[in-house]
């Protein structure tokens, strides 16, 4: 499929009620970023324009989308939540290509490939509708619906509706769908309110597609790279995932990791080849190390650049910095908003704020930058 010819609608309106935090779940970060930025940044990198619809916080998450300046989005309300239909349904103004992708913006781990996949499969067989299963024993999975094949035909029950044998033997719906625009159209108005819930819901095309006849395909995919987060439990699961695969790019590139599983990693670092990671390292958005450096255990990195043959010993606090080659710091030693020029050694418990720090020093004992540190106070040592 021709990306032009795809546009895809996010839902993003929903209350986060399983989160139990009082905030949107799509602000929470994941590896240093904001968990609705993933499939956002995906489709925008695959040239897809997007539709966001909103609702709860919207301005949280049109922030968030600002803040990245994904290009080709628009934002559409859903001013009542009233199901995953009526969500598609307030986007229907904004529909100007010949298929919709319609996605959740819980899903930080889907990929290009998984995608691709769908379109592909979708316009080989001219399909009506097609979307994306799984299968996994995974606690998380349960209250997905079950995709039921039989005498050809093709419906999702809903999870709660599930015997213990549809759990374990019934692929799961992922919850992510591409509809051909005219079947939309020409359909989605004509879908009713569940008796119980009086919401609306996209599943219910599926079963319409299906009694009419029309072509309805589906893919299957990991379940890790579709699932969605509804807690802060599938969060951490879901983060421990994607920061698996930093790891094992980072160890590609020739790094070397004391205790991989004990250290933080965010999505935007870059770490040079031959350099050593302690257990417990936190390594923090903006953080550039160079080569063959070793960052001690339970060191904190911040926004920091660290050249080439640099030591930072443990339980060293480095924010907003720039420290050149061949220096040591710490430990226990706190850098923030300083430079800390070529081969310079920074003891025990020192703190520098604010300061530049000449050439071939070594600083002992100081508390640079004010008393405090302060924001105003500025030190240079030559």
């Amino acid at each position: 499929m021709k990306k032009q010819t795809m546009q895809a609608i996010i839902l993003a309106a929903g209350k986060s009620s399983r989160f139990n935090t009082g905030n949107t779940k799509l602000s929470f970060t994941l590896c240093g970023q904001e968990m609705i930025a993933y499939p956002a940044k995906l489709l925008s990198a695959m040239n897809v324009p997007m539709t966001l619809v909103v609702g709860f916080q919207q301005e949280t998450i049109k922030d968030i989308i600002k803040k990245y300046a994904i290009e080709k989005t628009t934002f559409v309300e859903q001013e009542k939540q009233l199901g995953t239909g009526h969500a598609l349904m307030c986007s229907q103004h904004t529909w100007t290509e010949d298929h919709i992708l319609v996605l959740n913006g819980d899903i930080p781990l889907i990929t290009h490939d998984v995608i691709n996949a769908l379109c592909t499969h979708h316009t080989t067989h001219d399909a009506a509708v097609s979307f994306i299963t799984t299968y996994s024993s995974d606690n998380s999975a349960e209250g997905l619906g079950r995709v039921i094949k039989k005498d050809n035909t093709i419906e999702i029950i809903e999870a709660r509706n599930c015997t213990t044998e549809d759990f374990t033997q019934l692929p799961l719906n992922a919850g992510i769908y591409l509809f051909n625009r005219q079947f939309l159209e020409t359909t989605l108005l004509s879908l009713t309110p569940n008796e119980k819930t009086g919401e609306i819901y996209i599943t219910d095309l599926i079963k319409y597609a299906s009694d009419k006849k029309l072509t309805v395909t589906t893919i299957n995919a990991s379940f890790d790279n579709v699932r969605g987060v509804n807690t802060l439990k599938e969060l951490w699961a879901a983060e421990h995932i994607k920061r698996s695969e930093l790891l094992t790019y980072w160890m590609n590139k020739g790094v070397r990791f004391a205790a991989a599983l004990n250290v933080c990693l965010d999505l935007d670092i870059e770490i040079g080849a031959g350099t050593f990671i302690g257990t417990g390292a936190i390594l923090l958005n903006g953080t550039r190390i160079g080569k063959n450096c070793i960052i001690n255990a339970f060191s904190y990195i911040s926004n920091t650049t660290i050249h080439d043959n640099v030591e930072i010993k443990p339980h060293s606090a480095i924010c907003d910095s720039l420290i050149h080659q061949g220096c040591q710091v710490g430990p226990f030693a706190h850098l923030n908003k300083s430079i800390i020029q070529d081969n310079v050694i920074i003891g025990n418990f020192i703190e520098v704020k604010n300061s530049t720090i000449g050439e071939d020093k070594t600083i002992y004992f100081a508390c640079l930058g004010g008393e405090m540190g302060s924001e105003n106070s500025n030190h240079t040592v030559q």
